[in-house]
């Protein structure tokens, strides 16, 4: 199964990406707002049955930054495909996206979860 590591690896830019030793102010993000993170997702986005508070509640006290949480329990990849473009009309800085546990749990071929990741 292709989908664990591509969700590990998600999971680990997560937990470092906040302090990555750059100063967010030497970066270019044109229009976008570098205080602005949007985290797109199934339910371990949405924070469905989750313990404790959803990791983009986390994230939120973690990188000091305005998250938004666009998580939704039980949608699939194919449902972050749809809604990317609307997502990204709000200008976030930055997008977490974790996809792909359903589409395991739903036999979705892995060709097809990478495609609209």
């Amino acid at each position: 199964m292709k989908t664990l590591p591509v969700l590990l690896c998600a999971l680990g830019l997560l937990l470092t990406g906040c302090d990555d030793g750059h100063s967010s102010s030497s970066w270019d993000f044109g229009g976008n707002n570098k205080d602005l993170v949007a985290c797109m997702g199934d339910s371990l986005t949405a924070g469905v049955n989750c313990i404790g508070a959803p990791y983009p509640s986390r994230l939120a006290a973690m990188c000091g930054k305005r998250v938004k949480n666009y998580g939704v329990g039980g949608v699939t990849s194919a449902y972050g495909a749809s809604i990317v473009g609307s997502v990204l009309a709000n200008n976030p800085g930055y997008v977490c996206i974790l996809y792909g546990s359903n589409d395991a749990i739903e036999g979705v071929d892995t060709e097809k979860t990478i495609s609209n990741l």
